[in-house]
């Protein structure tokens, strides 16, 4: 099992997490407002076993172990119970092993399904959609059993979200022109528009609505700035800039919903990554990568993680405005295991 070491800083509290023979992230989740790791954790001769982590309220950690060398997918069903997909290609189809976490009852039944689980826009009742690498997929949850429907796939850039009972894609159709689609909860369409948009590098999005206006996150190709657009009932852009950095910014992460109605974002630019939190239109903080730790851009903070160079993986919700965090030393190319991976645990403003 790994090493965690507990350590209260001004921005939050801090979990060191070391084994003898390296270890590397794989994944992490929010779980009942806890955060749920997954890492590689390698032995002496290379290979590595799988080991749970979760990060409790009460701010102590419970360890899984699993024996083998598979990456596990995360998926959160429409009780809130953590799900594990294990995907592996017989006879050239791909296929996933999906069960609990956290039986009830000792049970370890698992359900040999399609692959699914990433890109969650969220349920409707029992029913889940996911909307990943431009594939929509319905995913039912019935009494134990799993049924997968690959409904649609698109051929350009899509991004999607539920609002209600409907699905709002939002995907390229030409040169500065994106369609926003609306679907019924059988993923058939029932509304569209074209909207222009200037040439963009990243975009995310926050909310798509036919009856009020839409919010995205956009970055311009070359550009450091971070951008609000707002698409108004009409198809009116209005654009606002949250920060700047003296970097390009290459890549936007998908938003992070935090029960406070704030949402956070990672990114990775040039020559420094870093994260920010929005709640609205207003940019609650942002955090980029400094050496030893981040700094704060609106104002003097400093968020000390140690003498290295660190590279933000990922990130969850906890509760309230609290979220979680995971870094790890910045490594040579081609290296796959690290001395340590840390864990911040704070909260926004």
């Amino acid at each position: 099992m790994t090493n965690v070491a507990v350590s209260s800083i001004n921005d939050g509290v801090i979990y060191t997490i070391t084994s003898p023979n390296g270890l590397a992230y794989s994944t992490q989740i929010d779980y009942r407002g806890q955060s749920l790791l997954a890492l590689e954790v390698y032995n002496a001769s290379g290979d590595f076993d799988i080991e749970y982590v979760l990060c409790k309220h009460d701010g102590q950690t419970d360890h899984i172990k699993y024996s083998g060398e598979e990456y596990p997918v995360f998926i959160k069903d429409p009780q809130g119970d953590i799900l594990v997909a294990l995907e592996k290609e017989t006879d050239g189809k791909k296929q996933a092993l999906v069960s609990k976490l956290f039986p009830q009852n000792n049970a370890a039944k698992g359900v040999i399904t399609k692959p699914f689980g990433e890109g969650l826009l969220g349920f409707m009742g029992n029913t889940g959609y996911y909307l990943s690498y431009r594939h929509l997929k319905r995913v039912d949850f019935e009494n134990g059993d799993i049924t997968v429907h690959r409904n649609k796939v698109y051929k350009t850039f899509t991004k999607g979200v539920l609002k209600g009972n409907y699905i709002h894609l939002l995907r390229e159709e030409g040169s500065n022109t994106v369609m926003h689609e609306q679907l019924d909860r059988d993923c058939r369409p029932i509304f569209s528009r074209t909207v222009e948009l200037p040439e963009f590098e990243s975009l995310e999005v926050l909310s798509l609505a036919i009856d009020e206006p839409s919010r995205l996150l956009a970055v311009r190709p070359g550009s450091g700035k971070a951008e609000l657009w707002t698409i108004d009932v009409y198809g009116n852009l209005e654009m606002q800039v949250l920060f700047s950095l003296e970097s390009e910014i290459y890549t936007l992460f998908p938003p992070v919903a935090l029960h406070s109605g704030a949402v956070l974002f990672h990114f990775i630019a040039e020559d420094q990554n870093g994260w920010f939190v929005i709640k609205d239109s207003t940019l609650l903080e942002c955090f980029v990568e400094k050496s030893g730790g981040y700094q704060s851009l609106p104002d003097d903070r400093f968020i000390r993680l140690g003498p290295e160079e660190w590279v933000l993986a990922g990130a969850n919700a906890t509760t309230g405005n609290g979220y979680l965090l995971t870094f790890y030393p910045a490594i040579e190319k081609f290296e796959s295991a690290v001395d340590k991976i840390i864990l911040l645990n704070r909260a926004h403003d």
